[in-house]
């Protein structure tokens, strides 16, 4: 049952930094099956899914920074305007 919840947990990860962030489909497709198959053990699955939550993490930071500075940079703008 773990097993199922951490490999559903990184295919949702995978699902999201696929169509979020441009991940190619072809990525998804061979670590997914990676994943899948025997050739993956307990530790590789782990290190896999360790590693995408990172990224996701981080490119979801830097989408909300962006969006922070964007956001800043046009209060900035209204208020020179308003003088």
């Amino acid at each position: 049952m773990t097993k199922f919840i951490k490999i559903s947990i990184f295919l949702f990860c995978l699902f999201i930094t696929t169509m979020v962030f441009g991940r190619s489909s072809e990525w998804f497709e061979t670590t997914t099956a990676h994943m899948v198959k025997n050739s993956c053990d307990r530790n590789c699955r782990i290190e896999i899914m360790e590693n995408e939550i990172e990224y996701s993490v981080l490119l979801l930071m830097k989408s909300v920074l962006a969006e922070l500075q964007y956001q800043l940079e046009e209060k900035t703008r209204k208020k020179i305007w308003e003088k």
